[in-house]
């Protein structure tokens, strides 16, 4: 893309290939002599419709034509091609040109179509990156421990509030399954609890924790929490994941001895 912003235009680069054209023709011209008046011309014709589409392959067919009559078909320095063997090849230099003034054109047309899919690609990958960021500092930001999971019961994202109740870090949290980070049991009978995320994924609808459930951390310690868990939908209703909303419960306070 930035190559292209600098190219020089079209109609230009179409009239450039022509004089090296005629340049080249005009090298060779000892060896070839009045052979072959408008073979190189091909060259100039397919490089300006590739690079410039159908107007600019035009432009050079035209000129083509009319600079290779000119100089080198018979009789020379006239427009005017009187030898049958030149006029047979400038008509097939016209029909031949003109078909690769339509091919060049239409392969442009690809490139242009693709650079434009690929720019609205990265437009879009950018735009769902941003909204990704959003998303996560939002999240990082919530005042209780928030875990997210994928539909497999696996962790992909932790905020800081849940890092430092469970005792784990995102690094080595993201992936495990959730009742390996968040543990929880009965605080009266130490049964253990099953994630409520797994409920909720399955029922479909928001789940809660019972009254004196007990996080485990990771280095052993214990809190009394109250959460939530909920199941995350598409926009169809599709379950994707689930998402662990939880906060540890205030202490009571010793009673006063008086």
């Amino acid at each position: 893309m930035l190559l292209q912003r600098y190219l020089p235009h079209p109609y230009i680069i179409a009239l450039a290939s022509v004089v090296v054209a005629l340049l080249v023709r005009s090298v060779l011209d000892p060896v070839l002599g009045g052979s072959l008046p408008f073979y190189l011309f091909y060259f100039a014709v397919i490089t300006a419709s590739i690079v410039g589409g159908v107007k600019p392959g035009l432009v050079a067919l035209g000129a083509s034509l009319a600079v290779a009559a000119y100089f080198f078909a018979a009789p020379r320095y006239s427009l005017l091609v009187a030898n049958g063997e030149d006029l047979v090849s400038a008509f097939r230099f016209a029909s031949v040109g003109a078909a690769m003034v339509v091919v060049g054109g239409w392969v442009r047309s690809l490139k242009v179509q693709r650079r434009l899919e690929l720019a609205a690609m990265h437009e879009r990958q950018a735009h769902v990156l941003r909204e990704k960021e959003k998303i996560h500092h939002t999240l990082s930001s919530v005042g209780d421990g928030l875990i997210t999971v994928d539909l497999n019961g696996r962790i992909t994202f932790m905020n800081k509030v849940a890092e430092q109740l469970c005792g784990w870090d995102l690094g080595h949290a993201e992936g495990q399954y959730v009742e390996e980070v968040f543990k929880i049991v009965d605080g009266s009978s130490r049964e253990t609890l099953p994630a409520p995320l797994v409920q909720a994924m399955r029922d479909g609808h928001p789940v809660g924790l019972p009254e004196h459930t007990v996080l485990i951390a990771k280095d052993g310690s214990e809190l009394d929490i109250s959460d939530s868990a909920a199941p995350i939908r598409e926009k169809d209703g599709t379950i994707t994941g689930g998402v662990l909303v939880f906060h540890q419960l205030p202490q009571p306070y010793p009673p006063v001895s008086r």
